[in-house]
């Protein structure tokens, strides 16, 4: 074989050699799968509690109570043991506060933020860490009253939600949220009544 035909040979060896060693984009995908949102959240599960009753106020007395839970440490909510507002302004989304709430025999302190604020009729906020707790407030006026709805959601492990919430957690929440609601009731109705004494 003439030189020119080896270093010809040898060159297609190379080729193929690289053509083996490298390995395709579809091989390198079914290796190592790219992540999807719902393989992201796969860990976590979202625990949702909710309830309602009837509050013999009127809604704008309601929702002022309610927008005061990330000003003051509100006496009718058993699950937040103390606020600090840190937002110059307040009653407006994005509004901040250092809270510390009950969650079951646990207390802890984050940051909540008014995630959502439309006066009269619904108000939201959300904690910045974990376990992520949500606590949404609805508002809807009648002819006995305003029909108050809240939902409190978090965050939790997977793990956890199997073997402890199911099981303890659940149940301690929901306790909560009808005392919550209880609560509110009792201290809405109150302070409207000592509102219309003072009006006459």
């Amino acid at each position: 074989m003439s030189k020119r035909g080896r270093a010809k040979k040898k060159n297609k060896q190379q080729q193929q050699q690289r053509h083996i060693s490298t390995p395709s984009a579809n091989t390198i995908e079914a290796a190592h799968p790219l992540p999807t949102a719902a393989k992201l959240r796969s860990d976590k599960e979202t625990v949702e509690v909710s309830n309602h009753l009837i509050v013999r106020a009127p809604a704008e007395h309601c929702f002022n109570i309610l927008a005061k839970q990330l000003e003051e440490t509100p006496k009718w909510d058993p699950m937040v043991v103390d606020v600090k507002p840190l937002s110059p302004r307040r009653r407006q989304t994005e509004a901040t506060s250092l809270i510390t709430f009950r969650l079951g025999r646990k207390e802890v302190k984050t940051l909540a933020m008014i995630s959502s604020y439309h006066p009269n009729r619904s108000i939201a906020w959300v904690s910045s860490d974990r376990p992520r707790v949500r606590e949404d407030w609805t508002l809807e006026p009648g002819r006995n009253g305003t029909a108050i709805s809240v939902t409190l959601s978090y965050d939790a492990p997977r793990s956890v939600v199997s073997s402890f919430l199911d099981r303890f957690m659940r149940e301690q929440i929901e306790q909560a949220i009808n005392q919550i609601l209880s609560k509110f009731r009792e201290f809405a109705e109150s302070s409207s009544d000592q509102r219309n004494d003072h009006k006459e």
